[in-house]
This record gives C-alpha cells, structure tokens and sequence, in this order.
C-alpha cells in the first residue's frame, strides 16, 4: 500500500508537494536504529567482501533514508531520492552533513573497513536516537 501511494497519481498530483506530516516518518522509521544496530551486528560477522560490501551498502541506504524521523512539522515536501534526503538533512544539520555524506557515499559504493563502517554507523544511530528524543520533549 506505501509503494502504490508513493509512487501512484496521488504522488503526481501534488502528495509530494504538501509532504505528510512528521509522525508518519515516524511510523515508517520508528525501528531504524534496531534495524540499523541490526545491520551493524551482521556486518561485523560477514564472512566475506561481497556480503560485507551488499550490508554496508544496505545499511547506509536506511540510515539515509532514516534521516526524515528529524523533519519538522514545518517540511514542505517528501524526498524522493537519497540526495534529497542527505541534502534536506543538511540543511537541517549542518555539523552533521559531512559524517550523512559518508553514508550517502556507501549507499552507491562501499569501501570502508567493517570496524570502521560499524563505528560511525553506530555513532550516527546513537545521535539520531538523542536527537529524535531531544525533539519529543521540546
């Protein structure tokens, strides 16, 4: 049903434009940072580079993704790409744009060591998670 909405007449005639609400993001991203700790676990234990790289690049692209449980009740519209994604967010979070960067950059060509990629993975999740908190009690 969110694949047909997302992408159907609705998504031309204008859905995209007036954006859904904060608390959908929300609800399509609540379990992001178990998924993603998920990943991190998995990637840890890969027994080989083309597993490492495809989990890496998974990974990145649901962090990314991810990133619209910080958008404000005020967002005009929907993203539609992962640029668009890492672009909002750092509009949004510019200290934080370099480290989105990094992902955005695994979610088309994974490189980093599995340690390396964990750690920053994890470290980002873990901000998310604070900052999403933060934004609950404000």
């Amino acid at each position: 049903m969110h694949a047909a909405a997302s992408r159907g007449p609705l998504w031309r005639s204008g859905f995209r434009h007036s954006g859904p609400p904060p608390a959908i993001a929300k609800a399509l991203n609540g379990d992001s940072a178990r998924v993603l700790q998920g990943y991190a676990a998995r990637i840890a234990g890969a027994q080989d580079q083309h597993t490492l790289r495809r989990l890496q690049k998974e990974a990145a692209r649901k962090l990314v993704w991810a990133t619209h449980v910080l958008r404000s009740v005020s967002d005009g519209y929907w993203q539609e790409t992962l640029e668009d994604y890492a672009s909002h967010f750092a509009s949004l979070c510019p200290g934080k744009a370099e480290e989105l960067a990094f992902f955005l950059e695994h979610a088309r060509n994974p490189w980093a060591p599995g340690n390396v990629f964990n750690a920053k993975l994890l470290q980002f999740t873990g901000w998310m998670q604070h900052t999403q908190r933060a934004q609950a009690c404000a």
